[in-house]
């Protein structure tokens, strides 16, 4: 339904309207034929072709744009695209002359059941040839699923729809303003349909959620990186408060969803940075960020990083200790429980006076 509104945005309705006035003045539909109307005829069709091509591009991008029309679009050129479903309709009617009308009947109909799936598979593929290559066609009706029998319905309801109108007398201008509106608002569809279908399809669109989301958790992991630099380079010259700080501000700030993945990234490499003070410093803040938000896994993760590194480490402070030993042994690592107590009690008696 987003994808329906393109072709009623401004820039979609002023190129339709242009169009469709110069085909009313000079083209030979529905007139007497001579080459300069039929040329003139068929470089607006291919314009119009070429502006529909562009409009499902953007709707199957997941844009909410109509594409801007240009001199480039006017002529069969810069998009082969335009020649493919045009020729394609010239054969299926030349070969309905040849045959029965009750053969032309079961042509037309097998028409409306490949164009469809035609049309969607020059939209994803760069290869002309695969508009008819069987094995594309069943992988794209497969992406398609349910939705094939509604682009079936649009196209049998569209192609009706043109047939009456070019059969109506009079009201020429109206006439083509509906027919190219009809034709757009067919592509807008397929294009919609490519996009909300774009998993099952493998199709890969400019915009997405899945694109959009990737391209937000690239930031985060580049902002993280630079977070992680700023803290490296303050351990680097001794300045531990702000290196555990960065880490402590970043941790905060962030997500919750995203924590756990946060703390390994921040551990792993920390626990083999050169200076043990700051490596130390920074397993310290995870530490305590990871016992103030109740999660404790992620901190016990955090001091096993720095015992292998510091056999003697021990959390910032006589409470962290404790309540990191007590979740350790509550969670069956008695081991790592007592090398927690033994490493505080040691620290301890460092400090009293002989």
């Amino acid at each position: 339904m987003r994808a329906l509104l393109l072709p009623f945005q401004l820039t979609s309705l002023l190129f339709v309207a242009f169009n469709a006035v110069l085909l009313a003045m000079f083209g030979s539909l529905g007139r007497s034929i001579d080459p300069a109307s039929i040329l003139l005829t068929y470089l607006l069709l291919s314009w119009l072709n070429k502006y529909a091509f562009a409009l499902l591009d953007e709707a199957a991008n997941g844009r909410s744009q109509a594409p801007v029309a240009s001199v480039e679009m006017l002529g069969p050129f810069n998009d082969a695209r335009v020649w493919v479903h045009p020729a394609l309709a010239g054969g299926v009617w030349l070969l309905t002359t040849l045959v029965s009308p009750a053969q032309g009947v079961a042509i037309l109909a097998v028409a409306a059941l490949l164009w469809p799936l035609s049309l969607a598979a020059l939209a994803i593929s760069p290869r002309m040839i695969d508009t008819l290559n069987p094995l594309v066609l069943w992988q794209v009706l497969r992406g398609l699923g349910g939705r094939y029998g509604l682009l079936v319905l649009a196209t049998v309801c569209t192609g009706l729809a043109i047939s009456l109108l070019l059969n109506v007398q009079g009201w020429v201008l109206p006439r083509h303003l509906a027919m190219e509106l009809l034709l757009l608002c067919f592509y807008a569809v397929v294009g919609g349909t490519l996009h909300q279908r774009r998993n099952a399809l493998g199709f890969d669109p400019h915009q997405s959620p899945e694109r959009e989301a990737h391209r937000i958790e690239q930031d985060r992991l580049q902002q993280r990186q630079s977070m992680l630099d700023e803290a490296y380079t303050a351990g680097k010259v001794r300045d531990l408060p702000r290196a555990a700080a960065v880490i402590s501000r970043w941790l905060a700030d962030e997500d919750p969803a995203c924590l756990a993945r946060d703390v390994e990234a921040i551990v792993t490499p920390a626990a083999h940075w050169p200076d043990e003070r700051a490596a130390c410093a920074v397993l310290r803040a995870v530490i305590s960020h990871g016992l103030r938000v109740k999660q404790g896994t992620l901190a016990l993760r955090a001091a096993e990083a720095a015992l292998q590194r510091m056999p003697g480490f021990t959390p910032s402070t006589a409470a962290e200790t404790l309540a990191l030993a007590e979740f350790a042994q509550h969670t069956g690592r008695p081991r790592l429980a007592q090398t927690l107590r033994d490493n505080a009690g040691a620290q301890k008696r460092q400090r009293e006076p002989i």
